[in-house]
């Protein structure tokens, strides 16, 4: 059972099931044929060339939550949810002090990782293409884009990787080898070769702040606080 006390909370994963594992493989799948087409138009196309456009950033969130829904569905019928992702454990107001406190206590993992894999100063043309579009975009496309980083994909990628990727792999594979799996694939899937190794340190945090609290919102929380301070560092870095 979870203990939802510090130190001694841990991510419960004895009830994941054929069910739960045919459909984390399954979005491994899905999610994989993605990255790799990331990667394939990033060598095809000239790196100034736009790859993301308003109404393809409205399809993929809509896809998202759609994804979301089901992993909900599955999960919700090992039994409630606020039990089997730690949901109800943390008030949302604690999760996001937790969640802040966590991103500033592990960045330095985060710069590491980042440190290991770029080879000197970042070009523009090494950014993920959605960082592009913010930059370059419309205050439609910068709204999008922030909506989407900020609330749907820090929700929908924890609850996919961190509560049913990662629990699938814990339970047949053990925590380290889980945290190695969901945090490196977790890289993989964003398309982008030098964001590989900041991506890996993020994801391991991530994993890092579900085992520690039992909560997925503080996981959810430190995601969200990942992307806003991201999205402002791009605004505050803007020419004037």
């Amino acid at each position: 059972a979870r203990v939802f006390t510090p130190g001694g909370a841990r991510v419960a994963v004895e009830g994941f099931g054929v069910r739960e594992v045919g459909l984390a493989v399954g979005l491994c799948v899905l999610f994989g044929m993605q990255g790799a087409a990331g990667y394939a138009v990033a060598a095809m196309a000239p790196p100034t060339t736009p790859v993301i456009t308003l109404r393809g950033l409205v399809f993929q969130g809509a896809l998202q939550v759609t994804v979301l829904v089901v992993v909900m569905a599955v999960l919700a019928r090992r039994g409630p949810l606020g039990v089997t992702l730690g949901l109800g454990g943390v008030p949302w107001w604690r999760a996001a002090l937790l969640g802040l406190g966590f991103l500033v206590l592990l960045y330095p993992v985060i710069l590491l990782a980042a440190q290991l894999t770029l080879d000197g100063e970042q070009s523009p043309e090494d950014l993920q293409p959605i960082v592009r579009f913010f930059q370059g975009g419309s205050w439609r496309e910068r709204a999008a884009v922030a909506v989407t980083a900020v609330v749907v994909a820090p929700v929908v990628e924890e609850v996919v990787f961190r509560g049913l990727i990662y629990g699938a792999a814990k339970r047949f594979g053990g925590a380290a080898g889980a945290a190695i799996f969901s945090s490196a694939f977790f890289a993989f899937i964003h398309g982008n070769v030098p964001a590989l190794g900041p991506l890996f340190g993020l994801a391991l945090c991530l994993v890092l702040a579900y085992e520690f609290t039992g909560s997925l919102l503080v996981p959810i929380a430190l995601h969200v606080w990942f992307n806003a301070f991201n999205l402002l560092a791009i605004v505050l870095d803007a020419p004037k």
